[in-house]
């Protein structure tokens, strides 16, 4: 494996991984880890970018009453 993926703990993954992660994480597909990926965005706190909250790892911006995580 290059060393260049060292810093990322050396992971890898395949589109079809991804996709499965994405699905998880919109709540496409119930998983053992529904309610993890639930709980990760009921914590926020503020940030210095207007109309943006930082949530357990991702930005959730909001738009005319939408939210972008």
């Amino acid at each position: 494996m290059p060393q260049a993926f060292a810093g990322a703990g050396a992971f890898r993954s395949t589109a079809n991984d991804l996709t499965l992660f994405l699905d998880a994480c919109l709540s496409h597909k119930k998983t053992h880890l529904s309610a993890a990926f639930t709980a990760m965005l009921n914590v926020r706190q503020t940030t210095d970018i207007p109309s943006t909250v930082a949530a357990c790892g991702w930005f959730v911006s909001s738009n005319d009453g939408r939210e972008i995580v």
